[in-house]
C-alpha cells in the first residue's frame, strides 16, 4: 500500500495523552494510534453523510401504487 507523509502539529497535552494511550492498548508508537483514530473518525463521518443523504433523498422517488388482488 502507497503511504503518503504528512507533518502534524498538535498541542502537548493531547501529544502526552496520545502517548499514554499508545503504551496503555498497545500500539506500537504514536503514529499506528493516529492512523487508527483517523480511520476511525472517517468511518463515523461517512455513516453520518450517508445519513444525512437519506433523509435529503426521502421522498424523491414517487410512491408506486399498491397492487391490487386482481391485479
Amino acid at each position: 500500500m502507497e503511504s503518503e507523509h504528512i507533518k502534524l502539529t498538535v498541542p502537548k497535552n493531547l501529544y502526552h495523552d496520545g502517548l499514554k494511550l499508545v503504551k496503555e492498548f498497545g500500539y506500537s508508537n504514536i503514529q499506528d494510534l493516529t492512523v487508527e483514530s483517523l480511520r476511525k473518525q472517517i468511518v463515523e463521518l461517512k455513516k453520518e453523510q450517508a445519513l444525512i443523504n437519506l433523509k435529503k433523498n426521502l421522498g424523491s422517488v414517487k410512491p408506486r401504487p399498491r397492487l391490487t388482488k386482481e391485479q
